[in-house]
């Protein structure tokens, strides 16, 4: 998605959150929502967002992807938590890997049935979204994921076989929900969901197991800076039931900021 939709893209998060947590209890809802539009303004430059658009272009699902720089990411704000050390206890070498912190994940259901989508494509629709998060944030081995996730969603995500690690308490009302701080090494949930399933494998990484290993062979333990795309325009593509993806107008590029640190 372009920045001349940002504010439209943290309304729609933030509605959906609304309309799903517990709204009465929500007591907050209002300086909440400022302050994910004062978030994303100020992550909108080391920032690439995703999401579902149906053809009328009415926002559907959409993923967020910020990259570790000199700015302290929400995650080590909010919770206090060293992304460096988290990392580095995981096997971070510094200037070798990088995090990124995944946030605005949200689905509406509402608008997929107002646009007459069959509510069955919902969860094709939200896979499409992480798909492209994972693919964007994965093109170099040993990268991580940050999130500050809603235990509910993060339940959901690790039966799915993402093996998200504590590192942090539970904030039982962290913008409308209990919320725990994760971290995600990229390389154990490909070699996790490989093990669990080749298709959804192949889904997620679009390539097979050794070709992943062969790429890595070549690379070594050097990361690689990701290609610009050669589009610099929105880029997209549609899903089966006619929603389009569409990501930002950049590349996420290697952010010359922050280093990690064992």
């Amino acid at each position: 998605m372009g920045i001349d939709r940002l504010e439209e893209l943290t309304n729609f998060v933030f509605s959906v959150y609304y309309s799903r947590f517990d709204a009465a209890a929500w007591a907050e809802a209002e300086d909440d929502l400022q302050h994910m539009l004062d978030d994303d303004r100020l992550y909108a430059g080391d920032a690439r967002v995703f999401a579902a658009i149906a053809r009328s272009g009415v926002i559907l699902s959409t993923g967020r992807a910020i990259e570790a720089t000199n700015l302290l990411l929400p995650i080590e704000r909010d919770f206090g938590v060293s992304v460096a050390h988290a990392a580095g206890e995981r096997g971070a070498r510094c200037g070798t890997n990088r995090v990124f912190e995944i946030a605005r994940l949200a689905t509406s259901s509402q608008a997929v049935r107002s646009e007459q989508i069959p509510v069955e494509a919902i969860p094709a629709i939200t896979c499409a979204v992480v798909r492209q998060l994972v693919r964007v944030t994965s093109a170099e081995p040993g990268n991580f994921w940050v999130a500050s996730m809603d235990v509910r969603a993060l339940d959901l995500f690790r039966r799915r076989g993402f093996c998200f690690e504590d590192v942090g308490e539970t904030d039982p009302s962290y913008i409308g929900s209990p919320t725990t701080p994760v971290i995600l090494s990229m390389d154990d949930f490909e070699q996790r969901l490989w093990a669990m399933s080749p298709t959804n494998h192949a889904e997620y990484f679009g390539f097979d197991q050794a070709n992943r290993s062969r790429k890595r062979q070549v690379q070594g333990p050097q990361s690689q800076l990701l290609s610009p795309s050669p589009n610099h325009g929105i880029s997209s593509r549609r899903t089966a039931s006619g929603a389009e993806i569409a990501d930002g107008p950049r590349p996420l590029r290697r952010s010359p900021g922050r280093l990690l640190v064992a």
